[in-house]
């Protein structure tokens, strides 16, 4: 049996396109990126690309490299509590000033 991966994709991204327009709902999607990352850029891209496809708006925040961990953790949460977005995303990797453990708690921390 071969399986079509590009055509289950395809079907999938238009299951959740039709689920959107149902919604009646404009959503709209924050991507964070933190520092220039070039590999980085390319993910960002696809998944702009894959919002705009389905009926998602996005905003892309570019965050300077040296940010602190607490500068982060507050413009994180300033973007978080912004009513018109409805979902955020951290662009992975994070600057090794990033705290560690706090890498992986930021989003509570912010909530």
């Amino acid at each position: 049996m071969i399986i079509d991966g590009r055509k289950i994709a395809e079907e999938i991204k238009e299951d959740l396109r039709q689920d959107i327009l149902r919604t009646n709902k404009k959503l709209k999607l924050v991507i964070i990126q933190v520092g220039e990352n070039e590999v980085s850029k390319k993910f960002i891209e696809r998944k702009i690309k894959f919002a705009e496809d389905i009926g998602v708006k996005t905003r892309l925040y570019n965050l300077p490299a040296d940010i602190s961990t607490s500068q982060l953790r507050k413009k994180m949460a300033e973007i978080c509590h912004i009513k018109e977005n409805d979902g955020v995303i951290i662009q992975l990797p994070l600057p090794e000033q990033i705290n560690v453990v706090q890498k992986f708690c930021l989003l509570l921390l912010v909530s």
